[in-house]
């Protein structure tokens, strides 16, 4: 039974360079190592495959048809190794990987656009977007699961670097017959009289509705 689950890259990319070069010295010299330690790789490999890998001809070493497969996965191998060392400088440079952003729940209607400028500017970056209230956009960056915010107000106690994508208006709706649906420059002192509908705790909106009440000592 073959215990090819259990050979090395070391031993792989030796006996690569022996059959390039056709020589265990001259592999030997370009990997910088003694043609003893290639000849044990070669050993130990041959033993894992379980089979002759290499064949003696008068113009040097050449791959048996077991060999011919451990050159193609030496070939995939290292097809891999640089498909991850680009996608590595590419994370590396910012121009790819992934980011998590977290949008409070009146800005889902805001980011979408935010979201269709970025990946077409960053096709290789895979977005990861959290839609909550406020509190949920907290803890997400507190505990780095989101990496991005988009928020009425950036924290105060969080260590972040904060930019303004534009206004974020917040009105009152009322029922087409309401005493205050047509009134004009409407009074804070008015709206205290009435029943106001606020959203569930946590949420920014709710926030930034409870200090205006509060203004006036009736929150």
């Amino acid at each position: 039974m073959s215990l090819i689950r259990d050979l090395t890259f070391k031993q792989i990319r030796a006996y690569e360079a022996v059959v390039r070069t056709a020589s265990i010295t001259r592999a030997a010299e370009e990997l910088c190592v003694t043609p003893p330690a290639i000849s044990s790789q070669i050993k130990t490999l041959k033993h894992l495959v379980g089979t002759e890998i290499l064949t003696r001809e008068q113009d040097g070493l050449k791959p048996t048809q077991a060999g011919l497969e451990i050159l193609a996965l030496h070939e995939r191998i290292m097809s891999a190794i640089n498909t991850s060392a680009q996608k590595l400088d590419a994370i590396k440079s910012g121009k790819a990987g992934d980011v998590g952003i977290a949008v409070v729940s009146t800005g889902k209607y805001y980011a979408p656009h935010i979201f269709s400028a970025f990946m077409a500017a960053y096709p290789d970056i895979k977005l990861r977007p959290m839609i909550g209230n406020r509190r949920m956009v907290l803890s997400a960056l507190e505990n780095r699961s989101a990496d991005l915010a988009i928020m009425g107000r950036p924290p105060a106690r969080l260590d972040v670097e904060a930019t303004t994508l534009g206004d974020h208006p917040n009105i009152l709706i009322a029922a087409p017959d309401h005493p205050l649906a047509h009134a004009k420059n409407i009074k804070p002192e008015q709206l205290l009289k009435h029943t106001l509908l606020l959203r569930e705790m946590g949420s920014g909106t709710r926030m930034l509705a409870r200090r205006f009440m509060d203004r006036f000592g009736e929150g």
